[in-house]
């Protein structure tokens, strides 16, 4: 395995880089994880980023097409 810090390659069998002291293991486990956990991660930020985004782009003009109609609302009263 090569250490993603330093570059070092190393025994499979070890916990910690030789060159650098990094985690080996830990990274090991991280890079093993199943697939599907990924793409569920992945999705989901996915649909947070659009609802931010989306939230930015339309919120005001919601807000504003509202005061649009209280405005012209209070113009037929007279």
């Amino acid at each position: 395995m090569f250490c993603p810090k330093c570059g070092k390659g190393n025994s499979s069998e070890i916990k910690y880089c030789a060159s650098c002291g990094t985690n080996l293991e830990a990274i090991s486990r991280a890079l093993t994880g199943r697939e599907e956990d990924f793409f569920t991660k992945i999705d989901g930020g996915i649909d947070q980023l659009f609802a931010r985004y989306t939230e930015h782009v339309f919120g005001d003009s919601c807000k504003a097409s509202n005061e649009n109609t209280v405005v012209r609302s209070w113009r037929l009263l007279g």
